[in-house]
């Protein structure tokens, strides 16, 4: 079993696979399914500007607002590149989210609502731009506002258009909500036919994030209230005040759709959306608790009376404190998400359990910035907030593929828009306080390549892979026959070194010298065969030695041969002192050209012969030098039944096989000397061997 696991992770296919899969990983991300580029930055002016389909040609006209020369109100709308108008209006906004489209008869004319406040008083202003003689209000009175310490300190959200009268035409509904000036909270609605003002029952209830859905399935939409806060600014008499929350839902009559459930205290936020699985409505709640008191947080479902069906309790404040339920289908509302702060995503069921958990890398916030449908193909993708709101992280319906539209040190006062351009993708128009930016956002054509690309990565590693197992195989078979022939040169060295007729004819001298009872000298001379023989020995299993120790057995050899040819010659052995005898060079290097120079050379002489023996550094290489005074080459083959000829033909081999070893060329040559006369003199070898520093 164990070596089958190790033949499969050792399989060329395979291992190309788990390397392709690792290069594929850290590709850059130019295989992304989805790209968001900047295609635009614009310096901004003192105007805000907005884009929006007004007729419903698939292509957005450009509202720029600002104030006049007159501290009014001006908005001039552009439509295909061209300015069609400028429309003033009094009084003063404290944002482009006071800036509203609709079409309350149908006629494909998107009307613009602009609510605006002088003084005390919140009026509500309606032009139609692309019909010059269609509907027009100017300072349609809506409610009383209290400025606080002069400061404007009131909010407004809208709500699709709806008709709450069943006249055939729709109004405008909206919710106002104040800070410390408590009033007004309410949602209003505007019949433009009838000219008239509808208004929520009296409640200290702030109305954030309105949802229409048909929760009873009678075909007409209810209004929830999707966020709601407890502020604690008003007094606990007040209906429905701000000390706890509210889950308050509104029929299209602006009248409570059931009584409002309290939930928490002091301090509470509540989410709520609606959520119709297996064709059930109920009404998710994600109440989050900060404050002091032994309140959890928690996860709940309220069926559409506004009873209580199920609770989860959640104690983990830090994981909940940016978390909030969004819906991926405001049509269906027939699934549940619990994004977190860090980017979790929890799926839940019907029991408020987990039935599938996912991440999103790089998010702040769990709130979507926005929910819209960005690329115009009938499907809302989602913006979220990234790497401490210093990025937004585009995602798709379901939140996977997130690109990041790249905003930097700029991300104050911020609002969007999508610019549609007929057939050709949008754009996303970004706005902040000094600059805006425009983003192409689209689907990767490369995206589908990425397969052929990944293919190519596998193939290409596969290939590699297979080429190194070859050459690994041969490398391997080259260094089997490297060993065979090492092995059989080792033999043939311990043979050549332990010479039958030298080896016979030193025992047989110290035998004699023993018959002579001259003990010290057959000692002595037995000592160096001795000493001989066991470096034979010791190195027999190698090809390499180093400096030393092939100069320790030349020189025993030496001494033992000057002793058998009766002192016939003298050898010196001179080392300079910056060589580093650690050097490893082939065995039988120096004692192949010391042993030629005895047996051919000096042995023939009657006396006096001389043989020098040298290593000195020259730049990067060492320079061995073998020198005799023997009768050199041309007569010593008159003399060659002493010889083998083949101590050349190993060495040869030898240093071949340091070569493929050591990536080393060592090189020799043999030079004949000669007096005046062209007599020989003798023999000079040297040898030439790099030196790796």
């Amino acid at each position: 079993m164990k070596t089958k696991i190790i033949n499969i992770l050792i399989n060329p296919f395979f291992l190309a696979f788990i390397i392709s899969s690792v290069i594929i990983y850290f590709l850059p991300p130019v295989f992304d399914k989805y790209k968001a580029e900047l295609s635009e930055k614009i310096k901004n002016t003192d105007f805000k500007v907005h884009y929006f389909d007004l007729d419903n040609d698939n292509f957005s006209e450009q509202i720029k607002i600002f104030p006049d020369f007159t501290n009014r109100i001006a908005i001039i709308v552009y439509t295909k590149g061209r300015l069609l108008n400028q429309w003033n209006f009094s009084g003063d906004l404290s944002g482009i989210d006071h800036i509203i489209y609709g079409d309350f008869d149908d006629n494909n004319l998107n009307e613009i609502y602009v609510v605006t406040f002088n003084n005390d008083s919140i009026f509500l202003n309606c032009f139609e731009p692309l019909n010059m003689n269609g509907t027009s209000l100017t300072n349609k009175f809506i409610s009383k506002y209290r400025l606080t310490n002069n400061e404007v300190t009131f909010s407004m959200h809208s709500l699709d258009m709806m008709d709450i009268n069943d006249d055939g035409f729709k109004e405008f509904l909206f919710s106002i909500n104040t800070g410390f000036s408590l009033q007004p909270r309410n949602l209003f609605a505007y019949n433009i036919i009838s000219d008239t003002v509808y208004k929520s029952p009296k409640s200290g209830s702030l109305l954030y994030s309105l949802i229409a859905f048909d929760l009873n399935n009678d075909n007409n939409n209810e209004i929830i209230t999707g966020e709601n806060f407890a502020t604690g600014n008003f007094n606990e008499e007040f209906p429905y005040n701000d000390h706890c929350c509210w889950l308050m839902v509104f029929n299209r009559k602006l009248e409570f759709f059931f009584k409002p459930v309290k939930i928490g205290s002091y301090s509470s936020v509540i989410d709520v959306l609606p959520y119709k699985p297996n064709n059930i409505t109920y009404l998710a709640v994600l109440h989050k608790y900060p404050g002091m008191l032994d309140i959890p947080s928690s996860l709940c479902l309220y069926n559409i009376n506004g009873e209580l069906l199920k609770e989860k309790k959640i104690n983990n404040l830090k994981q909940i404190k940016f978390s909030y339920l969004v819906s991926n289908n405001e049509i269906s509302r027939d699934k549940l998400y619990l994004i977190q702060g860090n980017g979790i995503i929890e799926e839940i069921d019907s029991n408020l359990t987990v039935i599938k958990k996912d991440i999103i890398e790089g998010i702040v916030d769990g709130k979507p910035f926005a929910i819209a449908d960005f690329d115009n193909d009938g499907e809302n993708e989602f913006l979220f907030w990234g790497n401490n709101k210093q990025k937004l992280l585009l995602t798709r319906n379901d939140f996977s593929n997130p690109v990041v539209l790249d905003i930097p040190n700029n991300m104050k006062g911020v609002d969007y828009s999508i610019v549609l351009k007929g057939k050709e993708n949008p754009d996303i128009f970004i706005q902040c306080d000094e600059y805006s930016y425009l983003f192409k956002y689209y689907k990767n054509p490369l995206y589908y390549f990425k397969y052929i690309i990944y293919i190519g990565i596998y193939t290409g590693v596969l290939l590699f892979i297979l080429l190194l197992n070859k050459i690994q195989k041969h490398r391997i078979k080259q260094r089997y026959e490297t060993e065979k022939k090492l092995a059989e040169l080792q033999l043939r060295s311990i043979k050549n070194q332990t010479d039958p007729h030298f080896a016979l004819n030193i025992i047989n001298s110290i035998g004699s010298l023993y018959h002579k009872r001259e003990i010290d000298l057959a000692n002595y001379v037995f000592g160096k065969y001795a000493k001989m023989l066991r470096s034979t020995l010791l190195s027999s299993d190698r090809i390499i030695v180093s400096i030393s120790s092939e100069i320790d057995y030349v020189e025993n050899y030496l001494q033992l041969e000057k002793f058998r040819l009766e002192n016939k010659f003298e050898y010196y052995i001179n080392i300079r002192d910056n060589i580093d005898t650690d050097v490893k060079i082939p065995k039988m290097l120096i004692h192949t050209f010391a042993e030629n120079a005895v047996k051919h050379g000096l042995r023939h002489l009657d006396s006096n012969g001389k043989l020098a023996i040298s290593i000195e550094p020259d730049g990067n290489r060492y320079l061995i030098h073998i020198k005799d005074n023997g009768i050199g080459r041309i007569n010593a083959k008159k003399h060659s039944e002493f010889s083998t000829g083949k101590g050349l033909k190993i060495l040869d081999q030898v240093i071949d096989l340091y070569y493929g070893l050591r990536k080393i060329r060592i090189s020799y040559e043999i030079t004949d000397l000669y007096d005046n006369l062209d007599n020989p003199i003798g023999t000079n070898v040297r040898i030439t061997i790099p030196v790796k520093n």
